[in-house]
């Protein structure tokens, strides 16, 4: 977008770039079959136009659009999109931009390079323990990829306790500070696994926790719910 302005004599100044939000968008078929992925500062505009002109039209049913700041933006994420996801109908082989990388990580290609990427965010202490987690909405637009494939990425955070995931509210960075400590026996083991249904009711455990699984030397063994305790073992005399 281009403004002019006019200075104090009346006469047109230099035109200033204004940039424009260019959203990047994912078209889906049955069973969630990628078919076209592309970008556009006017999205509905553009499906028209396929609609008119793309046999492939008849086989969307689901639209999904993710808005970038400004074009460029917009385009490098495309070009992750379509290296990575392969849309179906998208032309192979075409000459893709530069793909820009997220700063501080290796190439990102998918759900599990997400998490990974997140994983280190974490451990660094960038995402504080027991702050707000950066919504699906965020995380689309940071890692260029779809509503489908940030959910996948969460759910391996969640699965490992990393990010508690609560229903109908932000999910929060798991906090491992002040827990109560607990003290086993010399020569236990300690184990880290999801619980069951029945265990994390019991228990009464947010989803995305694990439990802390203790079996003593003899034999007998506790469950711990990780969000609320850590496990010391005592060390052998």
């Amino acid at each position: 977008m281009i403004h002019n302005e006019a200075g104090p004599n009346g006469r047109v100044a230099a035109a200033r770039l204004t940039p424009t939000p260019t959203a990047l968008y994912f078209l889906y078929g049955a069973n969630e079959d990628l078919l076209y992925v592309g970008v556009a500062a006017d999205p509905e505009k553009r499906w028209y136009q396929h609609s008119c002109e793309k046999e492939w039209w008849r086989l969307v049913e689901r639209k999904e659009k993710i808005w970038f700041d400004n074009r460029p933006a917009a385009e490098d994420a495309e070009a992750r999109a379509i290296v990575t996801l392969r849309p179906r109908f998208n032309v192979a082989g075409q000459p893709q931009p530069e793909i820009t990388r997220v700063p501080g990580a290796e190439l990102v290609t998918g759900s599990a390079d997400i998490a990974d990427h997140l994983r280190g965010r974490i451990a660094s202490g960038e995402l504080a323990p027991g702050s707000l987690f950066p919504s699906e909405t965020q995380l689309q637009r940071e890692y260029g990829f779809g509503r489908d494939a940030v959910r996948k990425a969460v759910g391996y955070l969640a699965s490992e306790g990393l990010v508690v995931v609560q229903h109908g509210r932000r999910s929060t960075v798991a906090d491992f500070t002040d827990k109560e400590a607990v003290l086993v026996a010399a020569g236990s083991t300690v184990d880290a696994r999801s619980p069951t249904m029945a265990e994390r009711e019991a228990l009464r455990m947010p989803h995305g926790w694990p439990v802390l699984h203790v079996v003593r030397p003899d034999g007998s063994g506790d469950l711990y719910p990780a969000h609320r305790y850590r496990v010391v073992v005592a060390s052998a005399e």
